[in-house]
């Protein structure tokens, strides 16, 4: 995290295993983040089991798909996606 970021709030959706693992289906952060890889090290503080699952996860900020250095914004939403397995 940067120490020169002023504190947010960001909504954070969590879906599929990542709402299982962190038993939480929505969070609100209030840290000081400048990028979504910020946010999901902020998320994942503690849970090395979910923290090692970053390489498969897809993230939205505002409801678009964007890249993990994406800045981040005070009221931005930002959801974290597991792969999902069709049928």
């Amino acid at each position: 995290m940067t120490g020169s970021a002023p504190p947010l709030e960001i909504r954070v959706l969590l879906f599929g295993m990542l709402r299982e693992r962190l038993h939480a289906a929505r969070l609100c952060i209030h840290e000081p983040v400048a990028t979504v890889s910020e946010l999901w090290d902020v998320v994942t503080t503690g849970r090395p089991d979910v923290a090692t699952t970053r390489g498969s996860v897809r993230c939205a900020c505002n409801l678009e798909y964007c890249q993990w250095d994406a800045p981040l914004t005070n009221g931005d939403e930002v959801a974290f996606m597991p792969p999902v397995c069709g049928g």
